[in-house]
């Protein structure tokens, strides 16, 4: 673990409870939670216990990871709007109290910058701040960069178990309006162990992948499964708008590399990390990996630029037309699951 050191002295005059820091939010306000594992916990949980709860407040949100028990345990005092249906918030989708709203994340952006999508508050994780006032987003960028750019106040959890990560992570802390200190293990990641059809779809991907190839690697069992069974290539390299675990373990067997990318040769480009605490220590201060937000990563022209470019997706559904459902199928997610550390 790191420890906060000196740097809590550069934001000691915005330090508050996270009971206090959630006032800032108003009867209308639409509200931001951060992504993934960076979900701001603690800022979510004094939202739903506030009292009197403020009418009218609606939360949105790319993908949570730690937060299904809080809206499990008792029912959220909020409506959500959500652009993709994970494991967490399928009941809430489910039951109406969420809406899916299903769009390209890379369009995001340009929503927030016209006003469609509006940020009264943003709620986000991030590491402590550096000598020089700047915190890092951590181990997910994917919306919150575009987001936070319009967001009117941002309230940030400062978390010493959160690394700092390098690329468009980092934020000034003169832009953060409220800090709020936690110190709490990130919630770990993994996927289901896979059964022996998976296994086996696995084996059969992994023999057509290349020496040489750049990976783009989605959620989902099978594509994370692929990645098991490629001990055998050489030079791989990663432009993926996730990572996870088996990342690593191809590191540092020498498979990936990234020696022949043609763009950002010898990184790793991702905007979101899933994992475990291993991979979260790996990932601090490692000039090897790059952070991007999600519409430079997925953007068509730029993928486009990479040299033997494989992308392993998982898909539920493909209809005679030839639209595929790889988000959600009869109420069933990319099948993941998280765990909050002890």
């Amino acid at each position: 673990m790191r420890g906060f050191g000196s740097s809590l002295e550069q934001i000691s005059n915005k330090l508050l409870s996270a009971e206090a820091a959630v006032e800032v939010v108003k009867p209308g306000h639409r509200v931001f939670v951060g992504t993934a594992s960076a979900s701001p916990f603690s800022l979510v949980e004094a939202l739903e216990r506030r009292k009197p709860t403020p009418p009218d407040v609606e939360l949105f949100y790319f993908l949570t990871t730690g937060l299904g028990p809080l809206w499990v345990e008792q029912q959220s005092a909020y409506h959500h709007r959500c652009f993709f249906v994970g494991s967490e918030s399928r009941a809430l989708v489910q039951s109406g109290q969420a809406e899916y709203v299903p769009i390209s994340l890379t369009q995001i952006p340009y929503l927030t910058a016209n006003g469609r999508i509006r940020t009264d508050v943003a709620f986000v994780q991030v590491s402590p701040p550096d000598a020089h006032g700047f915190v890092s987003l951590g181990i997910t960028v994917a919306i919150a960069t575009s987001v936070l750019r319009y967001a009117k106040t941002i309230v940030a959890e400062v978390n010493p178990f959160m690394p700092r990560t390098l690329g468009d992570t980092f934020i000034h802390v003169d832009r953060i309006d409220r800090f709020v200190r936690v110190e709490r293990p990130l919630v770990e990641y993994a996927h289901q162990p896979a059964d022996k059809v998976t296994e086996r779809i696995a084996r059969y991907v992994a023999e057509i992948i290349e020496d040489g190839a750049t990976l783009q690697v989605d959620l989902g069992r099978i594509p994370n499964e692929t990645l098991k069974h490629l001990h055998n290539r050489r030079d791989l390299g990663i432009h993926s708008n996730v990572i996870t675990d088996p990342i690593q373990d191809l590191i540092e067997q020498g498979v990936i590399t990234g020696r022949h990318k043609t763009l950002h040769p010898g990184k790793i480009v991702t905007s979101t990390c899933l994992g475990s605490h291993r991979l979260y220590e790996f990932l601090h201060d490692n000039a090897l990996f790059e952070f991007r937000p999600i519409e430079y990563v997925a953007d068509p022209e730029v993928v486009a630029r990479n040299y033997k470019m494989a992308s392993l997706t998982q898909a539920f559904a493909i209809d005679l037309t030839g639209a595929v459902c790889a988000d959600q199928f009869h109420g069933d997610g990319p099948g993941i699951s998280s765990s909050l550390a002890k």
